[in-house]
Parts: C-alpha cells; sequence; structure tokens
C-alpha cells in the first residue's frame, strides 16, 4: 500500500497521472455521495435538479473505478506483487488498522447521530458482512482484489496483451455486456452462468492495460467520445426505465459499461500530461493524493453531520446550491481532518 499511495512503480520512480487520477477520484466519490440520494428520489424524476444530479452523479461514478484503475496498474506492474504472503502481509497489514479504526468510528456517529442503539454483536455482525457505513464497502472489494493481485500478475507476466484484453472481456461478460443486453432487451432473459471473476477485477485489469501500452492521441480523443456517447445515453437510460414509484437506475450499477468509458477517458487523459505539467502540479498533485485515503475514510459521516446542519440552519429550500454547499463543506473539511491526522506521528497510521 505504501508505494501504491505514493504512485509509484516497483522502480521507485513518483509519478503525476496516478496523483492526479487519486486526487480526482476522491472528489468524484464525494460528488457521488452528495448527489446519490437526489437521484434515487422518484419525486424529483424528470424535474431540472433531476436531471442535473443524474448526469452528474454518473460522471462521479468514475471515482471508485479510477482508485481500481490505478491500483491495477501500479500493483500488477510492480514485480514484488508476485510474491503471495510477502505482498499480503505489506498490503492488508497497512489497511486493517485505519480501517477497523473509521468502522468503528462510523458505528458510534451513527449511533449518536440516529439514535439507534450501540450493541457490540451487531457492530461485528457488520463487520464481518460490508462495514458499519455505505462506503465501506470498498475496502472489502480492496481486500479481495488484493487476494488476486499476486496471482494477476503472474498471469500479466507470461500472456500477451491481446490475451489480457481477452482476460477482461471474459470478466465483463455475465456482469455488464449481459446485463446491458437483458436491460435493452425483455425478450429473453440470458444468464448461462454467473461471472467466472468478481466484476471488480475488470476494471483492475484495465488499468493495468491503459497504463503500459503505448497510446495514441487519436486513442484519447476516441475514449472522450465514447465516454460522452456512454453519459448521454447512461442519462437517457436512467430516466427512460425508471418511474416515480419506482426507479430502475440500471445504469448508475458498478459494471456498468459506461463507467468503463468514462474511466478510461479520465484515466487516458491524466495519463497524458505525465510530461506536460510542471514540478509544481506534481508536488500539489502528490499532496492531494496523499490525503486521498483519509479523506475517503472521513468524508462520509461529515457529509451527515453537514447535511443535518443545513438541513436546521434552514438551507436546504434551494436544492442545488445546497449540494454545492454540502459537496465543498464535505470535501474542505474531510481534507482538513485528514492533513491533521497526516501531521500527528500517533495518528498518521490511521490515514
Amino acid at each position: 500500500m505504501k508505494n501504491e499511495a505514493r504512485g509509484e512503480t516497483g522502480g521507485g520512480d513518483r509519478l503525476l497521472f496516478p496523483d492526479l487520477l487519486r486526487s480526482l477520484a476522491i472528489c468524484l466519490v464525494i460528488g457521488l455521495h452528495t448527489v446519490s440520494s437526489t437521484v434515487a428520489d422518484g419525486s424529483l424524476l424528470g424535474t431540472r435538479v433531476w436531471w442535473t444530479c443524474n448526469v452528474l452523479g454518473l460522471v462521479c461514478r468514475a471515482g471508485v473505478p479510477l482508485f481500481f484503475m490505478i491500483s491495477g496498474y501500479l500493483l500488477l506492474s510492480d514485480p514484488r506483487t508476485a510474491d503471495p504472503l510477502s505482498f499480503y502481509r505489506r498490503r492488508l497489514g497497512r489497511l486493517l488498522l485505519p480501517f477497523l479504526f473509521w468502522d468503528a468510528v462510523c458505528y458510534l456517529l451513527r449511533g449518536l447521530m440516529g439514535g439507534e442503539a450501540l450493541s457490540l454483536k451487531v457492530f461485528l455482525q457488520e463487520l464481518a458482512e460490508r462495514g458499519s457505513d455505505d462506503h465501506l464497502w470498498f475496502l472489502y472489494q480492496i481486500f479481495a482484489l488484493y487476494l488476486l493481485a499476486p496471482f494477476l500478475r503472474m498471469i500479466v507476466e507470461r500472456a500477451r496483451r491481446r490475451d489480457l484484453w481477452v482476460l477482461l472481456g471474459v470478466v465483463l461478460l455475465v456482469p455488464t455486456v449481459l446485463r446491458l443486453v437483458n436491460i435493452v432487451q425483455s425478450y429473453l432473459w440470458i444468464a448461462p452462468f454467473k461471472t467466472p471473476i468478481e466484476g471488480y477485477v475488470g476494471f483492475f485489469l484495465l488499468g493495468y492495460l491503459l497504463g503500459t501500452g503505448e497510446t495514441a492521441p487519436g486513442t484519447r480523443y476516441f475514449s472522450c467520445v465514447l465516454a460522452l456517447l456512454a453519459l448521454v445515453g447512461a442519462a437517457w437510460g436512467n430516466r427512460f426505465w425508471s418511474r416515480p414509484d419506482r426507479m430502475n437506475l440500471f445504469f448508475n450499477e458498478g459494471y456498468a459499461l459506461n463507467h468503463y468509458f468514462t474511466a478510461s477517458a479520465f484515466f487516458l487523459l491524466a495519463r497524458s500530461l505525465e510530461t506536460r505539467l510542471g514540478e509544481g502540479w506534481r508536488k500539489t498533485a502528490a499532496a492531494a493524493s496523499g490525503l486521498s485515503f483519509g479523506v475517503y475514510f472521513c468524508h462520509m459521516p461529515l457529509l451527515r453531520i453537514w447535511a443535518s446542519l443545513l438541513t436546521r440552519w434552514g438551507l436546504r429550500t434551494a436544492p442545488l446550491p445546497y449540494l454545492l454547499c454540502l459537496f465543498c463543506l464535505t470535501a474542505l473539511s474531510a481534507a482538513l481532518v485528514a492533513w491533521v491526522f497526516s501531521r500527528l506521528p500517533v495518528l498518521r497510521r490511521l490515514v
């Protein structure tokens, strides 16, 4: 996790574009959690506020895929990843303490803010499944990807690039491709077998493929066009298949094809800046990237606190200004918390 958080390859050279992407990704994640409840509100379906949040939410859903893609690029490019026991000791050990701390914080705050009776059994049961807050599912998925990473590294060492693209297609076949086919047509539900590999592995592999291959300028432009078309199609699809009493936001799902196109465009654009930005940009991006881990952990409790305060202050009557204010306050306060933790030796390991 150390080299990954620093945006380094196995050779130890600091890279700019993973830092840029990680800084962007955490902003997108906060943006997503700011607007997601508005998109899911059937009473707002078709309104200007809903359409704005629908489009912004689809863009922001590239945040988590970008985190997976960054990890895939850095870890699968690192020869040390191929040693499973050493890799597990480094990566899982680095994640475990901050995860346990922030999971406990989220559970305690949920009890204090929601009036929920605290229970050790409930806490442990949630810990054994998906955590005490919605955003913590990401850490469980990272754990799963880390378990696979040494063996994926062995595959990418030996496989041809075209074979890796085929493997990516195998990963996406059921949760992404057939899922889209079944959404578009309802005549025949096609589900011959369950996905052979968990779908988020696709982002992991894609990050490695896009990060290590030669990319022509035309490819970057083409990826942006695909991302824009996918965004328009997904926004329209969310509206078309939804009703006020039944919100079918199919294109918000984690494996949706539009997320692959959007995240790929961001990834390639950031990579194209690797040699174009100066040292000042590198230092700024590195500093922001270094806070992203802590910001991810603490942003959801802070978002709920700010939402409660803004509601109490009567600032929720204008939805779009309210959401903008909520995003800014959450992002700034989460960055401040992460920065303070990072400056104190006793708390540094928690972010």
